[in-house]
């Protein structure tokens, strides 16, 4: 079977993927700020559940995400998918301030070091970009989960 642009049909990734990590890497920017407020070393149970719900969120989408086959995958599929992880990343950044001390420093680090991996994969070949950026995926998860246990989140 041959790949085919177009909503609903199979693309290939060479093409698609330099186009998603610009996409993902512009939403990120916009969305991730450096946010230099700081708060208390306690935090309330209500935040800190808030702040669980959101990394639970961005390990779903990266799951699904690192989930697609660039084969049979459509470009609308690529394109819920971008958008699904960039807006829960944004909503992981602005819920970060909630968490209090270790854990935010590093929910924080891990959003840039993302960020960061994302905009040095748009320069690679795409060989190099698939590589990149299950990389940057696996160790977002990471830490997210190290977070996790800090904040002492159920399962």
């Amino acid at each position: 079977m041959s790949p085919r642009t177009g909503e609903g049909k199979p693309v290939r990734h060479a093409i698609v993927l330099p186009i998603t990590i610009a996409a993902l890497t512009a939403a990120l920017i916009a969305g991730c700020g450096d946010d230099s407020t700081t708060t208390t070393t306690t935090a309330t149970t209500t935040s800190a559940s808030a702040v669980c719900a959101n990394i639970s969120k961005v390990q779903s989408e990266a799951s699904a995400f690192k989930q697609l086959d660039p084969k049979t995958t459509s470009v609308t599929e690529v394109q819920q998918a971008i958008f699904s992880l960039g807006t829960s990343l944004q909503a992981l950044s602005s819920a970060a301030s909630q968490a209090a001390g270790q854990a935010q420093s590093s929910l924080k680090s891990a959003v840039r070091s993302f960020q960061s991996q994302l905009k040095s994969a748009a320069n690679q070949p795409v060989s190099e970009q698939l590589t990149t950026l299950g990389t940057a995926l696996g160790e977002l998860e990471s830490s997210l989960s190290q977070a996790k246990t800090q904040l002492d989140c159920s399962p």
